[in-house]
């Protein structure tokens, strides 16, 4: 089975393309039939691409996935004093919006953990999700968020949450010079 969509009359951006069916069966609380979801989007580095580098202590990868971003996904940030800061900045922004227009059309992301955020501003990871029918703010869509930390009205905090992360993931590449030199960030 295939079909396309994209989530465009929505104004979220971000789509999928296709949902092709294997054939094989996946356990998750029940049998389920297994299937591939191919994704299409502008950038597919996440937030928690950056945490990866971060918790193995790899400055220079982190550093270099930092460059890379800036020159190919916000060359903005790169003529900017504090290219590092000015791509955080950029990323933050992107994010509020998306979560924004979320709200807006009653997308509820059933896992909005660093690994399923985009630094792109775009929604790239479906599943859990869905459209509320009716509003309730505790609406989840996820079948394991029995706590309701991702609900429809929990997604602001919890975008911000992970938004906070970035710049703890990124803090040293922040801290550096163009010429790479440490130096203390500006409050």
């Amino acid at each position: 089975m295939t079909f396309a969509f994209n989530n465009t009359y929505a104004r979220l951006p971000g789509r999928f393309f296709a949902r092709l069916a294997t054939g094989e069966t996946v356990f998750r609380e029940t049998a389920l039939p297994g299937a591939v979801l191919v994704r299409v989007a502008r950038r597919h580095v996440r937030v928690g691409t950056f945490e990866y580098f971060q918790a193995r202590q790899d400055t220079d990868a982190l550093r270099q996935l930092a460059d890379y971003t800036i020159a190919r996904h916000y060359p903005e940030a790169k003529g900017s004093d504090r290219p590092y800061r000015a791509l955080l900045e950029a990323v933050l922004a992107r994010q509020a919006g998306l979560v924004a227009r979320w709200l807006g059309v009653g997308f509820i992301h059933g896992v909005m953990n660093t690994d399923n955020m985009s630094i792109s501003g775009e929604t790239i990871d479906y599943g859990p999700c869905a459209f509320m029918d009716a509003y309730h703010p505790g609406r989840v869509y996820s079948s394991i968020d029995h706590g309701g930390r991702y609900a429809y009205g929990s997604q602001p905090r919890i975008a911000s949450g992970t938004s906070r992360a970035w710049p703890r993931h990124c803090f040293r590449c922040l801290t550096m010079t163009r010429r790479g030199r440490s130096r203390r960030p500006k409050a």
